[in-house]
């Protein structure tokens, strides 16, 4: 598998509306005071899971949580930050609609790092 494994998108928000896109080399150097950071993973991607358990700085109960196989819809507030649990209609091509696709999110106040199948 490729380097970008498991990357889906990533995004340095500036707060005026508009967003630099980023790699892996961004996403590990980035801080606060770059902008806020939105990472969108396709949590089945090997380096995706690697990325969430030694490097991200997640609480490993959390990161569990983001790699689940299934999920059902909740939200979680641990201190100031937030785990969203939802599901959608399934439109990869191909897909029966009324499979339900889950997305987690984990948000906090200067990051976005959402989870789901690509």
């Amino acid at each position: 598998m490729s380097e970008q494994d498991g990357l889906i998108c990533a995004v340095i928000l500036d707060g005026k509306g508009g967003g630099r896109e980023i790699g892996w080399p961004e996403i590990d150097s980035w801080s606060a005071d770059q902008g806020v950071l939105w990472v969108h993973l396709d949590r089945t991607g090997a380096a995706a899971q690697n990325w969430l358990a030694q490097r991200s700085g997640i609480d490993p109960v959390i990161c569990q949580t983001l790699l689940q196989e299934e999920v059902r819809p909740r939200t979680l507030t641990v201190g100031e930050a937030l785990l969203v649990i939802l599901r959608g209609v399934n439109l990869n091509p191909g897909a029966d609609p009324e499979d339900m696709v889950g997305v987690r999110v984990w948000l906090e106040r200067d990051s976005a790092i959402g989870a789901s199948w690509s």
